[in-house]
């Protein structure tokens, strides 16, 4: 960043991966077998808000 912090490092809260990166894996069917569930379990781990997701599942629907 500007001040010099960094951002997307596996140090930070934020930004650990790249969703275009593991998503293109997958998609393009580049990455062998491993890696592609691999790149999906970090993506459920690190990008999904499960509480969001539950709260939003747990609203009714108008």
């Amino acid at each position: 960043m500007d001040n010099g912090k960094v951002l997307g490092s596996k140090g930070n809260t934020e930004c650990k991966i790249d969703s275009i990166a593991q998503s293109w894996s997958v998609i393009s069917g580049a990455g062998d077998g491993y890696k592609k569930q691999k790149a999906m379990e970090n993506v459920e781990k690190y990008l999904i808000d499960k509480e969001a997701r539950s709260n939003k599942a747990s609203r009714p629907t108008v």
